[in-house]
C-alpha cells in the first residue's frame, strides 16, 4: 500500500490484521473493529474468540502478562492476511519462539513462506530468538522484568539475545538495507 516504504522489519509480527481491543476498567475487551484501517476504511481482520478478557484473573494465574491463550485460534480468512509479498523492499522478521502475547514466531515462519513461494525478489530473513518474549527489543526495561517471567527465569540468556538481536538488526539495516 505504501511504495515508499524500501524496507520492513516486523519485530513480532503478526501475519494477519486483528481485532483491536479497547479499555474497560482493569480488563481489555475486543472492540469489534479492525486494528487497522487504510484510507479512513477499516481492513477486514480476525475477530477474538472470547469477547470478554479477565486480566487481573489472568495475571493472578500467570504471573505475567500472559495474552496467548486469547490470542489463538482465531479465525483466519484470506481477507485478513496481510499480503506481504507485495512489500516493496528488503524484509526482516524478528520473532520469539516463547512469545507470550501471540504466535509470532508462527506467523514469521508463515509470512517467510509466503515471501519464498511467491517469489519475493528482495531479501528476506526470518530471526527468531529461544529466551525473549514478547518484548523483543534492543533496550532493557524494568517494566520487562514484572511483566514477563523469561525475564525473571533467564535473564543472562535475554541479556545475550538482546545483543544478538542488536547485531542482527545494523547487520540487516548496514549491509542489507
Amino acid at each position: 500500500m505504501f511504495p515508499d516504504i524500501s524496507c520492513v522489519i516486523a519485530r513480532v509480527p503478526s501475519y494477519f490484521v486483528s481485532e483491536g481491543l479497547y479499555n474497560s476498567g482493569i480488563s481489555k475487551n475486543p472492540s469489534g473493529t479492525s486494528c487497522w484501517s487504510y484510507q479512513g476504511k477499516e481492513l477486514p481482520f480476525a475477530p477474538y474468540r472470547s469477547r470478554k478478557f479477565n486480566m487481573l484473573k489472568m495475571l493472578m494465574k500467570e504471573k505475567e502478562l500472559h495474552i496467548l491463550t486469547f490470542n489463538k485460534g482465531k479465525k483466519v480468512t484470506p481477507e485478513t492476511v496481510i499480503p506481504v509479498e507485495k512489500i516493496n523492499g528488503p524484509v526482516l522478521l524478528l520473532s520469539s519462539r516463547q512469545d507470550e502475547v501471540w504466535e509470532s514466531y508462527k506467523s514469521a515462519a508463515i509470512m517467510e513462506n509466503r515471501l519464498t513461494d511467491k517469489g519475493f525478489k528482495y531479501p528476506h530473513k526470518h530471526i527468531f530468538l529461544p529466551h525473549l518474549g514478547h518484548a523483543m527489543t534492543t533496550d532493557y526495561s524494568l517494566l520487562y522484568k514484572i511483566a514477563f517471567k523469561r525475564e525473571r527465569y533467564y535473564p543472562e540468556e535475554c541479556v545475550k539475545e538482546r545483543i544478538q538481536l542488536k547485531d542482527e538488526l545494523l547487520n540487516w539495516v548496514n549491509n542489507v538495507w
